[in-house]
């Protein structure tokens, strides 16, 4: 199976009829009918379960399969999978940059890792573009020498760039998930957690020509004469964009509740009918609440703000 991969790790999901740890369930027996390793870990397992199913996974003789939901997508070191199993939606590049990854450790006798994407994404290959695997450098090394005006594609690393930059000042276990609110402008936009009742508010970043920056503060009104309130400033470089950023994020914005136990829930009801009449006819559902709280922010923005914008 898998065209013959030796260490294949599965990202699962739930669905209507079954939760996370039934569906690996089910799927672990399956493979093990067929004559397959397979092993399962979540985020709820405990530390000394996880090393125990890992090490199994990576001992085993033959093909092996190491199920997993929200856990192993960053900082888990296994060479030897060479291939990766999609087996999930997400709304967050970062995330899915975390999954493959770990398929793209070196091992001896490993010359590549098979991908087989069913997260339903539309716009994998420009995700993977951002990688620039071709460009190889050593942390902290050189960056490639550019010259003239930074191109559109180059632009939007930028931006990608910069939201990564902010999730590891957060911390390794935040996520903020930045999603490009335009196809053919380098801009990201992240939504931010406020109280009941306060208006929706979003930060914005944009690199610009000259290597300056796009740093700006929106709010989405329930009234007046303009539905959005936009406050925006220049920063000459990255560095004082990320201050800028920062400055707005303040002690109450989502870094903590970005990781809330809530986040891991099924989705509500209520969210479910929101989701849904933002999504007619859709019944790619995201798997968790923090998801599709996540989702429905996103199309919000881009039916109610982006025009504003344009």
């Amino acid at each position: 199976m898998a065209q013959g991969r030796a260490k294949i790790i599965l990202y699962v999901s739930q669905n209507s009829a079954n939760t996370p740890s039934q569906v690996m369930t089910a799927t672990a027996q399956e493979l093990e009918r067929a004559g397959i390793t397979a092993g399962a870990i979540s985020q709820h397992l405990g530390s000394r379960r996880r090393e125990t199913e890992v090490a199994k996974f990576s001992t085993a003789p033959g093909a092996a399969v190491l199920l997993n939901y929200q856990a192993l997508t960053e900082g888990t070191d296994i060479p030897l999978i060479d291939c990766v199993i999609l087996g999930r939606s997400t709304q967050s590049e970062s995330t899915i940059i975390q999954m493959v990854g770990r398929g793209l450790r070196k091992a001896e006798g490993k010359d590549d890792c098979l991908v087989l994407d069913y997260s339903g994404r539309k716009d994998m290959d420009s995700i993977i573009h951002y990688w620039r695997l071709d460009e190889p450098r050593e942390k902290g090394g050189p960056r490639p020498s550019r010259t003239g005006t930074p191109g559109r594609a180059e632009m939007l690393e930028l931006s990608v760039r910069f939201a990564r930059r902010i999730s590891l000042w957060g911390g390794a276990q935040i996520e903020y998930n930045w999603f490009k609110p335009f196809e053919k402008r380098p801009m990201m936009a992240l939504p931010l957690w406020n109280d009941p009742g306060q208006p929706e508010r979003y930060v914005t970043v944009e690199p610009l020509p000259g290597g300056e920056w796009r740093v700006s503060n929106i709010s989405l009104l329930q009234a007046g004469p303009s539905p959005v309130s936009r406050r925006q400033a220049r920063a000459p470089n990255e560095d004082e964009a990320l201050r800028q950023v920062r400055s707005l994020l303040g002690e109450k914005a989502a870094l903590l509740q970005r990781n809330a136990t809530w986040r891991a829930n099924p989705p509500s009801e209520p969210q479910c009918r929101a989701w849904q009449s933002l999504n007619p006819g859709s019944d790619a559902l995201p798997a968790t609440a923090g998801e599709v709280s996540d989702s429905i922010a996103k199309e919000r923005f881009l039916r109610r703000i982006a025009p504003e914008l344009l």
